[in-house]
């Protein structure tokens, strides 16, 4: 910890070097994040970049006694949510880590088909309430780490938490394809 507030001390004093050994830290963990909730590799890339050049930007406005990779997630899901809004309507992009590795096609195609169930859920609640089971239940984030990334004081994470699990399970219900028995 003590490491990374001097490296970002580095980093508002201009330190280029600095920056480059922020990014090489935190750059797998930003496209982590990113790619959690868009499913697509090459976005999330593209916006874990982005969000490393609005850190480089601020970076003079942090503060280095607090928690940066709080901060970074921050800045990862607020792009993530403006990126979702833009595209609004517009089918996302669905990477299944499955594919090609199940020993059975037919068991390929239907972790697709779920996981294209789950994406296409998660698109269908509003943003606050994506963000935080997508931070919970993906990335599997506290509810104070989620706290600190959405602004929100921890016991109204819980409760979104819940709601977002009662709205996910209402719309997975009617979605469940009923089989014989």
């Amino acid at each position: 910890m003590e490491e990374i507030k001097e490296i970002i001390r580095q980093c508002q004093q201009g330190d280029e070097s600095a920056f480059e050994q922020l990014v090489k830290n935190y750059q797998a963990a930003a496209i982590s994040v990113a790619y959690a909730f868009l499913q697509d590799a090459e976005l999330a890339r593209d916006i874990a970049q982005e969000a490393f050049i609005r850190v480089y930007r601020s970076i003079n406005r942090f503060d280095p006694d607090k928690n940066f990779y709080t901060w970074l997630r921050q800045i990862v899901v607020n792009l993530c949510i403006d990126y979702r809004r833009r595209r609004k309507g517009k089918e996302l992009p669905l990477e299944s880590s499955a594919a090609g590795i199940g020993a059975n096609a037919l068991e390929d195609v239907e972790r697709k088909e779920q996981t294209q169930r789950i994406r296409t859920i998660l698109d269908r609640l509003p943003a606050k309430y994506r963000t935080v089971l997508v931070l919970r239940d993906i990335e599997g984030l506290e509810t104070q780490e989620i706290a600190g990334i959405i602004n929100k004081k921890e016991p109204t994470v819980r409760w979104m938490l819940h709601r977002a699990r009662q709205m996910f399970r209402a719309k997975w219900k009617p979605q469940t394809p009923h089989r014989n028995r």
